[in-house]
């Protein structure tokens, strides 16, 4: 065997372990429990978190927390709170793994001329976490949301 390479059999092997294969003679499990499958193949974050409607409703908690936050509420005094909760929804789905039409703005055009802060994105990203801990979500989840949400901070921050 070259340097670089696995064998066949551990490969099979791997399979076996994550219930991809029932042997390592090669016979799918997918024949015998199609369930492995759809959790397999239904595995993207947007299902994780639990749907459209999942995402709705950390959305939700998620802004009600911005609105009670004393660090970023001054932003949203006046905004109207259930477009706002509508487009980060959108937003927040489209983001999570599934092609959804999001319509609103850029990060770049929502937040232009906004100068926010390290600290209030800081406070945004609190609020976050906090949203998805009231609703449940795992540990890994909310690694990756959070992951997802700081790659926006150049798009946010100081625009």
């Amino acid at each position: 065997m070259r340097a670089g390479r696995v064998s066949t059999t551990k490969i099979l092997g791997v399979l076996v372990q994550i219930g991809l294969h029932t042997s390592v003679d090669d016979r799918p499990l997918f024949r015998n429990r199609p369930e492995t499958r759809r959790r397999i193949i239904a595995a993207t974050l947007f299902d994780r978190l639990g749907g459209a409607d999942g995402i709705r409703r950390i959305v939700g908690v998620l802004v009600d927390n911005h609105a009670k936050n004393p660090v970023v509420a001054p932003r949203f005094a006046g905004s109207d709170m259930k477009n706002l909760k509508k487009m980060a929804g959108d937003f927040f789905i489209a983001g999570s793994g599934v092609p959804e039409i999001y319509t609103g703005k850029d990060m770049i055009a929502a937040h232009k001329h906004m100068n926010i802060s390290g600290d209030e994105f800081v406070a945004v990203l609190d609020d976050a976490m906090n949203a998805l801990q009231a609703n449940n979500v795992g540990q890994r989840e909310q690694e990756e949301v959070l992951f997802n949400l700081y790659s926006l901070k150049d798009q946010v921050v100081g625009i």
